[in-house]
């Protein structure tokens, strides 16, 4: 995908954050809808990210949220200041739940 669609790149990775929370939620007994939900319930529940992921997270969510309803369009500056944050973050979602399903 071309760096000026920045904002679809974005788009992705909040995505894939998303089903990775949503995967972290169902693995534990709950569901939710909301996107808030899934940030505050990682927040409140598990200690792995800290409070700059946390906000980072709750960004792509508003970015994703203004692109796709309004049709605003993050820059590229955005993604190349943050998207080796957002890659550790997926890394280290991916690494909990793997642990949490070994468990099982």
């Amino acid at each position: 995908m071309p760096r000026d669609k920045a904002y679809k790149i974005i788009e992705e990775y909040y995505e894939v954050i998303v089903q990775l929370l949503t995967a972290l939620i169902y693995s534990d007994g709950y569901k939710t809808l909301s996107h808030v939900a899934l940030i505050s319930y990682l927040a409140g529940n598990y200690k792995v990210l800290n409070e700059r992921q946390i906000e980072l997270i709750d960004r792509l969510r508003k970015f994703r949220h203004g692109t796709v309803y309004y049709g605003k369009k993050v820059s590229g500056e955005f993604l190349m200041n943050n998207e080796s944050e957002i890659k550790d973050i997926i890394a280290i979602l991916i690494k909990l739940i793997g642990d949490k399903i070994k468990e099982v």
